[in-house]
């Protein structure tokens, strides 16, 4: 299973299929529970892609199919799933979520972050590194110049003032 197929079916709103590939392909990732500190990173995203196909099915404009799903999957007992799902489900709310204030849930961008966010897991859970090599190298950059900016600094504190030379 190439995980790029998993992040089109988010970016294309195919949330249900995504979900079905996630469990089949990579079945760790429902299998990592709560502790006391709140729910695991893998349960949070399993729920945000639970929001997001009841985003999809509201989309849809199947009101009734949508607050079935929503009293079947969006439910949970730790504050961080509870606030996500006050705020999907304010949508319902309106005849037209696209004129809601929580229209930015529609967007594009959304499926396109949680399609990153579950390809950065997968890539986690298969051991893989989670960043690019454009990534590490932009870091490696920023981290050359701080040093070389850090060393500037201090090479024009310990400068004596009355002369233009560096100290020998």
């Amino acid at each position: 299973m190439d995980p790029i197929d998993i992040y089109n079916t988010i970016k294309n709103g195919e949330i249900g299929r995504s979900i079905q590939l996630l469990k089949h392909h990579f079945p760790e990732i429902k299998d990592t529970h709560s502790t006391d500190e709140g729910p695991s990173y893998y349960e949070t995203l399993m729920y945000k892609l639970t929001c997001q196909q009841f985003i999809e099915i509201l989309r849809s404009r199947s009101e009734i199919e949508a607050v079935e799903f929503a009293h079947q999957h969006l439910r949970s007992d730790h504050k961080l799933h509870k606030t996500m799902t006050a705020e999907v489900a304010s949508l319902i709310a309106y005849k037209d979520p696209n004129a809601s204030i929580s229209n930015h849930l529609l967007g594009e961008e959304r499926r396109v972050v949680l399609a990153e966010q579950v390809n950065k897991a997968i890539l986690k859970l298969s051991g893989l590194p989670t960043d690019t090599a454009l990534e590490r190298l932009l870091r490696q950059q920023e981290a050359l110049k701080q040093a070389s900016e850090g060393l500037v600094n201090h090479l024009k504190k310990t400068r004596d003032p009355n002369t233009t030379k560096p100290p020998a």
